[in-house]
């Protein structure tokens, strides 16, 4: 096996082979025994410490040697290079097969594709599928060099726009209503983003052609929601389409909470099953974050009911949440979209709770629902129609 730097190529020795299989005996004396962590590391630094000239390897070449030696005890160099030999000559002949019965086969193919639309200017310059040749479209009378694979795939010349001649009006459309979309856009190709609007919630966005009709191959209109803002309301267990849907999970026993940062400079406003359990697994867990240190108060209701509080109360107090300058200062940003600064509130850590308090006691008067489209300040069309069903 051969390492390289730069344009010189370094060659192992067996006493080098050797050495590292005795290294790797000595850390790992059973054949099945447990690896230690950082093996890899630790003997490349032994071998280049007995053998200066490894130390002209990159170290993850080194690293992958001497792995390759211990666990796999690759074959030396000579035999390996006649089996890669073999295996190239294999495949360069299949590929010259091919790239015969392609040449042969090329005219006929693009014929018919292109309703002889589309002709190749020198039929012996056909190499193989992917090397451009000289083509002349006879609607616009141009020439342009296209690769044969492309022009095979469906899609036309350069100053045909590249349009492709297997997609018409019919199979867009077709498309977009099966993935619950209208277009509001004309066509360019498969390849430029075209607007749509979604027909669940009315959000207008841009999306490819050519990526619809792939996910509708694989069958993914049926799991998969095209509209973006569709797709991230989905993402969250806890939501308005969750609660209508699912009871259990709308009833089950819940808490929303309020904590103090470890700098006593921001409240936490979120929900929990176990607010005290929460704040102890966030401190102490393997991504420790410093906004929960200190509870405040937490009441206790149904799942529904602690989200729309928390909601509503996140809403209203967006004033109050961190600018993206404080953000990008911070090493964790675990939870940060439910912060509010404490300075607003003077501090009064009091004042916040029985603001909480107040605003749940409400939501469980009136009813998740009907309190969101009461108190919540941003709601757009869709969630109202959501909660209005």
């Amino acid at each position: 096996m051969a390492g390289t730097k730069g344009s010189k190529v370094f060659r192992y020795t067996d006493e080098m082979r050797s050495r590292a299989k005795e290294m790797f005996q000595e850390r790992v004396p059973y054949k099945d025994g447990k690896r230690p962590f950082g093996l890899w590391s630790d003997l490349s630094k032994k071998m280049s410490g007995e053998f200066p000239q490894l130390k002209e390897l990159p170290d993850l070449t080194l690293r992958n040697w001497i792995r390759n030696v211990c666990l796999y005890d690759k074959v030396n160099i000579s035999d390996r290079s006649k089996q890669n030999a073999k295996g190239i000559e294999a495949i360069k002949k299949k590929n010259k097969e091919r790239n015969v019965a392609f040449t042969r086969t090329y005219p006929e193919r693009l014929r018919k594709m292109h309703d002889g639309e589309i002709i190749i200017v020198d039929e012996s310059s056909i190499v193989d599928a992917l090397t451009p040749i000289k083509h002349r479209c006879l609607v616009h009378d141009e020439e342009s060099d296209n690769a044969p694979a492309w022009l095979l795939s469906g899609r036309a010349m350069k100053c045909c726009g590249y349009e492709s001649n297997r997609v018409d009006k019919e199979e867009l459309d077709r498309r977009a209503e099966l993935s619950g979309i209208k277009w509001i856009a004309p066509y360019v190709n498969g390849d430029t983003p075209r607007d749509c609007e979604c027909l669940t919630c009315g959000h207008p966005f841009n999306i490819l052609p050519n990526a619809l009709q792939e996910k509708i191959r694989r069958g993914g209109t049926e799991t998969e929601s095209t509209c973006p803002k569709c797709r991230c309301l989905r993402q969250h267990k806890d939501n308005i389409i969750s609660f209508k849907d699912n009871e259990s999970h709308a009833t089950r026993c819940s808490e929303v909470y309020l904590f103090w940062d470890d700098s006593y400079e921001w409240f936490k406003i979120g929900i929990s099953n176990d607010s005290n359990k929460r704040g102890r697994s966030a401190s102490s867990g393997p991504d420790p974050s410093t906004f929960y240190r200190e509870e405040i108060w937490h009441g206790e209701s149904t799942r529904a009911i602690c989200w729309a509080t928390e909601q509503v109360s996140l809403a209203l107090s967006n004033i109050s949440a961190p600018t993206w300058q404080e953000v990008e200062q911070w090493s964790n940003i675990v939870g940060v979209t439910e912060l509010r600064r404490a300075s607003d509130w003077d501090y009064d850590s009091e004042k916040v709770r029985y603001w909480l308090q107040g605003l749940l006691e409400t939501c469980s008067e009136m009813g998740w629902a009907e309190f969101m489209l009461k108190f919540h300040p941003f709601l757009d069309a869709y969630a109202k129609k959501l909660l209005l069903d």
